[in-house]
């Protein structure tokens, strides 16, 4: 939500994330279910402001989407769709689904996030 707010950002990485937050709402836990309508109230307004992907448009930020195929948590069909909207926005995003659940064990990393971070900063920015 954060790059939707802001342009100046030149890289974000999001992690096992929930982008529709209606659509999981609807089919996580019980305990989940009873924590997010503690904070978010149970509006469909509620759930708009608050999830991601319904903000995509404004979001040009190159990003970095990791997920785990086997999440039990935030369902890996939440980043492919969050994807989708990142493109259709004209922003660069790369997803990459990795082999493990929720957790993101660091060996599942390696090679991964670095050569996104090198090639969206690398560019020396000059400030006057």
């Amino acid at each position: 939500m954060v790059a939707a707010r802001y342009d100046g950002l030149r890289a974000v990485i999001l992690s096992s994330g929930v982008y529709d937050l209606n659509a999981f709402h609807l089919d996580c836990t019980d305990g989940l279910r009873i924590a997010i309508e503690t904070v978010a109230g149970q509006s469909a307004q509620a759930f708009r402001e608050r999830s991601a992907l319904f903000h995509a448009d404004k979001i040009t930020t190159n990003t970095l989407l990791l997920h785990g195929r086997h999440d039990d948590r935030a369902p890996v069909e939440q980043a492919k769709a969050f994807s989708v909207a990142l493109e259709n926005s004209g922003g660069k995003v790369v997803l990459k689904v990795l082999e493990c659940g929720h957790r993101l064990p660091a060996k599942t990393l390696i090679g991964v996030d670095e050569p996104f971070l090198e090639e969206m900063l690398s560019a020396e920015q000059v400030i006057h």
